[in-house]
């Protein structure tokens, strides 16, 4: 008989136990253990941030005001708070030696959560900081308002941002005088709009003044030409 054979008249149940082998357990390798312990401790991580995301959350101006006292300490250096009924606002003074403060910088913040943004007097449009959002052009969490706050917080007067958006303010405030003219004052102030936005935006010359051209030049090419 051959080292390890079994004799066919005995059953399973009755092999004598000296020469019946236990079956073998099969253990998990250290890969795939530490491969699970990985996927768990990754479930884990998102648990907590969507719990976080989550709990940041707010649905008015009293819920924002509750859920930020934990965070205002972590809030740039100098900010103030001014909170309203209808909106809650935050803000930064600059302090001048004998002169009065001047306000840097202002996040406005109404009760449908929707919200505008200026530097100093200058309105700041609120698509620069759609990647920030979760609604575009509403503020909705905690973390929002601050990440809100710290991109306007690095902006200067030199800032591309504040440059345009002063540029725009100068162009509104010429439309608004426009609406209020008279036709020959419209013309112009409707010149004097065509050539801010050609200098500093669109590079194709609007209809009206492509016609004031053609005008120009049928009637007197040198002026046209010393226009020009």
């Amino acid at each position: 008989m051959r080292q390890g054979a079994i004799p066919k008249v005995f059953k399973n149940e009755n092999i004598p136990a000296y020469i019946s082998k236990p079956e073998t357990a099969h253990r998990q390798t250290e890969a795939s253990t530490s491969s699970a312990r990985l996927e768990l401790e990754n479930e884990r991580i998102q648990d907590s941030i969507e719990e976080h995301f989550e709990a940041e959350k707010f649905k008015n101006l009293a819920e924002l005001d509750e859920k930020l006292q934990p965070d205002r300490a972590f809030l740039p250096k100098g900010i103030k708070e001014e909170k309203e009924e209808d909106q809650h606002i935050f803000y930064k003074l600059k302090i001048f030696n004998g002169k009065p403060p001047m306000v840097v910088y202002t996040i406005v913040i109404f009760e449908d959560l929707s919200f505008k943004m200026y530097f100093g007097e200058i309105s700041l449009p609120v698509t620069k900081v759609i990647h920030l959002l979760a609604t575009p052009g509403k503020i909705g969490s905690i973390d929002e308002v601050k990440n809100v706050i710290a991109y306007v917080n690095s902006l200067d007067a030199q800032s591309d941002v504040v440059k345009n958006a002063e540029i725009d303010d100068a162009i509104n405030v010429l439309l608004k005088i426009k609406n209020l003219a008279d036709d020959d004052k419209e013309k112009k102030l409707e010149f004097l709009i065509d050539q801010l936005k050609l200098i500093f935006y669109e590079h194709r010359y609007s209809p009206s003044t492509l016609a004031t051209a053609m005008l120009w030049q049928n009637s007197s090419p040198a002026l046209y030409r010393y226009v020009l």
